[in-house]
């Protein structure tokens, strides 16, 4: 899950080239996608000390901002995640918190969603061909 969360909020920084950790954590929330708070302030001083954000302290807010660095760092792969594949992952994450791993229903369910995405993985794979 961990890499999870820093890829969401690796698109997050590329579309909105700043991010202020509590508000992306209540934005994901509303997905559905339950962020840890340590997770993400970790990620965000990891790219800070790698000089891929700036850090501006407004008031009691501290806001992250992409810098060139960043950006060419943190583009090369992750803008090219086509979007369906995108969707079915976060749909995914959102869903295990509630899925019940001794329900062979709640099971099977999270199985058919793996095997959905192998399915369009498969098929970026042959368009790439």
């Amino acid at each position: 899950m961990k890499n999870f969360q820093k890829a969401m909020l690796i698109k997050e920084l590329l579309e909105q080239e700043q991010i202020i950790g509590y508000r992306f954590i209540k934005k994901m929330s509303k997905k559905g996608i339950e962020l840890s708070n340590g997770s993400i302030f970790y990620h965000l001083k990891h790219f800070h000390e790698k000089g891929y954000v700036t850090k501006e302290e407004q008031k009691k807010t501290t806001i992250y901002k992409l810098t060139k660095k960043g950006k060419d760092a943190l583009s090369e792969n992750i803008a090219t995640i086509p979007k369906e594949i995108e969707h079915v992952f976060m749909l995914m994450a959102s869903n295990i918190p509630s899925t019940n791993w001794n329900k062979i229903e709640d099971v099977n369910t999270f199985l058919d969603q793996i095997k959905y995405v192998e399915n369009l993985v498969e098929e970026r794979i042959r368009e790439l061909k």
